[in-house]
């Protein structure tokens, strides 16, 4: 921190601290009308909408896959499709998803965690919608493969991201255990 300190601020930094202006002065005492016990139950109310809002995702996330593996032969039937067709479309999901995975995240870093997550939530459930009402193998691997492995590229990044970002380090590895164990449910 010493050597932050002591460098300039150069270019856009300059013009943004001046546009500030000077640090405010650490009072210990708390803002008018802030009831410490109000502002936390605030905030674990917030946590534990993020949490589950992240578990949901991990959830769905891991139960697409591994439903789709279990019903090959049912889902083949359904479509009009052979079993080999089935694993072509598994396999290409697996392939866009992993393909996408890194620009997801960068995505996600330019456009904000939360902006990636639920975009990749609509493209995810359009995919979705699609594969529902897929007549034909062409159908489902556009929606399952393609629609659902974009969506899927930009949420797990993000559910990542977002449990950094939303929960203090002491709080993150139950968070990130709570948001697992989600993913390890839908496995079962």
């Amino acid at each position: 921190h010493a050597l932050l300190a002591a460098r300039p601020l150069s270019g856009r930094h300059s013009r943004e601290a001046s546009a500030i202006g000077p640090e405010p002065a650490h009072t210990t005492e708390p803002a008018p009308g802030y009831h410490p016990h109000v502002a936390d139950a605030g905030v674990k109310q917030k946590t534990g909408l993020v949490l589950l809002t992240l578990a949901s995702g991990q959830f769905l996330m891991t139960l697409d896959s591994s439903v789709m593996n279990v019903s090959i032969a049912t889902v083949a039937k359904d479509v009009g499709t052979t079993v080999t067709g089935i694993q072509t479309a598994i396999t290409l999901y697996t392939l866009v998803m992993a393909m996408l995975m890194i620009p997801g995240g960068k995505v996600g870093s330019l456009i904000g965690r939360k902006r990636a997550f639920s975009i990749g939530c609509v493209i995810y459930g359009a995919g979705s919608l699609t594969t529902a009402l897929a007549q034909n193998l062409t159908v489902l691997i556009f929606g399952w493969s393609l629609l659902e492995g974009i969506g899927a590229a930009l949420i797990l990044p993000a559910i990542v991201a977002l449990v950094a970002g939303n929960f203090p380090p002491a709080g993150r590895p139950r968070a990130y255990g709570l948001v697992m164990a989600a993913g390890a449910i839908a496995v079962a």
